[in-house]
């Protein structure tokens, strides 16, 4: 669920009486309603747009790293027109202008380049459904649990897996060559 700061909603609604005590209501609506339809018509070209840069980019052997991420930004801004908001307008507005733009996806790549130094991708499947782990999360390993019913007391049993639980399963090595004595057509 989106989670809404409180203050966020009051400055937002003390901007649009603001808005409309300057320029009237249609005007406030208008001014509202505008960037929605130029969010629309950006999320519907910088799709295709993006595609057709993409395959491009990947017939002449570049890496088209750095143009997803701008137009992926370009695409995160047209969603962002799209909600009538004054905060999530500017955000907007950061993202689509080229300059502003150009410092955010430069900090991004920063920001991801020191997440995976660090180690850190900020997902955990740790205690997860099927039950394991990844490294650092938190009971690293494959665990083996068992059902034993109802009404066994030792119901949430689990041991860890250990080396002498595994079997070896090497695989054979197939060849196609006659054997001596093997008559078989």
């Amino acid at each position: 669920m989106l989670f809404i700061p409180f203050p966020l909603v009051l400055a937002e609604i003390f901007i649009f009486f603001f808005a409309v005590k300057q320029w009237g209501f249609l005007n406030t609506l208008g001014f509202y309603f505008l960037p929605c339809v130029l969010g629309f018509l950006i999320v519907s070209t910088v799709g295709r747009m993006a595609i057709m840069t993409l395959q491009g980019s990947v017939m002449k052997g570049q890496l088209p790293g750095n143009r997803l991420l701008h137009s992926g930004a370009i695409f995160f801004s047209g969603l962002l027109f799209m909600v009538p908001s004054f905060f999530a307008r500017l955000v907007a507005l950061v993202l689509f202008l080229p300059g502003l733009r150009h410092i955010f996806v430069a900090w991004f790549k920063i920001f991801i380049a020191k997440k995976i130094a660090k180690g850190s991708g900020g997902f955990s499947f740790g205690g997860g459904p099927f039950g394991f782990g990844a490294g650092n999360a938190g009971g690293a390993g494959f665990r083996y649990y068992q059902y034993r019913g109802a009404g066994f007391e030792g119901a949430d049993s689990e041991r860890e897996v250990s080396e002498t639980n595994v079997l070896d399963v090497t695989p054979l090595k197939v060849t196609h060559e006659k054997k001596d004595g093997d008559e078989t057509n």
